[in-house]
């Protein structure tokens, strides 16, 4: 597992997550991609800005995989024959404006890019982040742990956060997109945990009581999200391999984290406010 660490001086910081873009797909969210874009832009002018790729950014389906459908496809006919290449290239400049004003990016990557690099013998996902983005990000590649270490005078506050794409397939019922992410706080003991591929925008939280070094009882929280999607289902006139395949509606969108110190007399806590937009 990667593991980074990215020291804060500052009371409050902004995390963007967002992930299962599928751009390439005839069904993919221009219009919701570029106003997840224009959000980083515009909160990197008040305070630090984070953003955390959950992977799946492109379809990188290509004629040869059983799932290809042509009619599903938005890529010009002279693309076809290397449309992983320049599905990822395209999507890398479009999401450039935010990364390009982000204090820090952390990306997995997704089922979709990691069976095109196994297919293709070519890592699209290194191209991605070394070639378009010219190493702007951090490759988490499967898993990563990341440390925000918020400071603030002499007092320095950690937030641990969990990514990944995804633990385990998919699934139909409203609760199993979060069940998923709390299989993993069985393992890994973080503050947040992510993942994406479920193609479900959802968030909720735990409360734990526990001992601290005093013996005292301290209260905390742990904070589970699962990114949307910006492949849209079910849309007149326009059939992907997705609806054949679940047939579900899923949930469009990204979410946003508020990361800020909380001043109470002498003491300070870390307070998160989510957002699901």
């Amino acid at each position: 597992m990667k593991v980074y660490k990215h020291d804060i001086k500052n009371k409050k910081c902004k995390l963007f997550f967002f992930g299962d873009v599928h751009f390439g797909n005839v069904n993919f969210n221009e219009e919701k991609f570029k106003s997840f874009v224009r959000d980083v832009v515009e909160a990197s002018k008040e305070c630090p800005v984070f953003i955390f790729g959950m992977g799946d950014y492109i379809d990188a389906i290509t004629i040869n995989d059983k799932r290809f459908y042509s009619e599903s496809v938005n890529t010009s006919k002279k693309y076809i024959q290397d449309i992983t290449r320049n599905q990822m290239k395209l999507f890398g400049n479009m999401l450039k404006p935010a990364v390009n004003v982000a204090t820090d990016c952390f990306f997995v990557y997704g089922n979709h890019e990691e069976k095109a690099m196994k297919r293709d013998n070519f890592n699209c996902f290194s191209y991605l982040i070394e070639d378009v983005l010219n190493e702007k990000v951090k490759s988490c590649e499967r898993l990563a742990g990341i440390r925000l270490n918020m400071i603030d005078t002499n007092v320095s506050l950690n937030f641990d956060i969990l990514i990944t794409h995804s633990f385990g397939g998919a699934g139909f019922k409203e609760g199993h997109a979060v069940n998923v992410v709390y299989d993993i706080s069985r393992y890994f003991n973080f503050d947040l945990y992510a993942i994406g591929h479920l193609h479900k925008l959802r968030y909720n939280f735990s409360n734990f009581v526990e001992l601290n070094n005093r013996c005292n009882i301290k209260k905390s929280k742990r904070h589970y999200i699962v990114t949307g999607t910006f492949l849209e289902t079910i849309e007149e006139d326009k059939t992907n391999y997705f609806e054949g395949h679940r047939g579900e509606v899923v949930s469009s969108g990204y979410v946003t984290v508020d990361l800020f110190i909380n001043t109470c007399g002498n003491s300070r806590t870390l307070d998160i406010e989510v957002k699901l937009k």
